[in-house]
């Protein structure tokens, strides 16, 4: 019989998932990134309030009879780093000149701006349902 307790991707989602950041060639490094999945609460808090920041400025644009203001490319990236940043529970093996670099949300930031590989690896492997699931 399938038990849907067992197969509740939210609670896993919650404890993460541990993959290797793979280079844009390929090449798996020692750098490994713990990550929610995107169905935990705060993944899933973090889009609601996106969501609804979304709809206030709507409609504030609509009283004023405007259409909403497109973001600026450097908006969108902000919002996309911050999505990613969301999803980290932790990381390791990670230095920069030699020098070991630990997980902080400002680390997190500069590191999201400037690799957006590593990102999208985060996204990609938040997203994967796959990935949380009870062995």
């Amino acid at each position: 019989m399938f038990d849907l307790s067992l197969n509740n991707p939210l609670e896993v989602a919650e404890a993460g998932y541990e993959f290797a950041v793979e280079l844009p060639d390929g090449t798996k490094t020692d750098f490994k990134i713990k990550v929610r999945g995107s169905m935990s609460k705060v993944v899933r808090d973090f889009q609601r309030k996106t969501f609804e920041e979304y709809q206030i400025k709507e409609r504030m644009a609509k009283k004023r009879k405007q259409e909403v203001e497109e973001e600026s490319l450097d908006e969108l990236e902000d919002r996309a780093v911050k999505n990613a940043i969301v999803r980290i529970i932790s990381w390791s093996g990670l230095a920069d000149e030699g020098k070991e670099v630990k997980f902080t949300k400002e680390a997190a930031e500069k590191i999201l701006k400037e690799h957006y590989w590593i990102r999208t690896q985060v996204i990609d492997n938040s997203d994967d349902v796959s990935n949380f699931r009870r062995d």
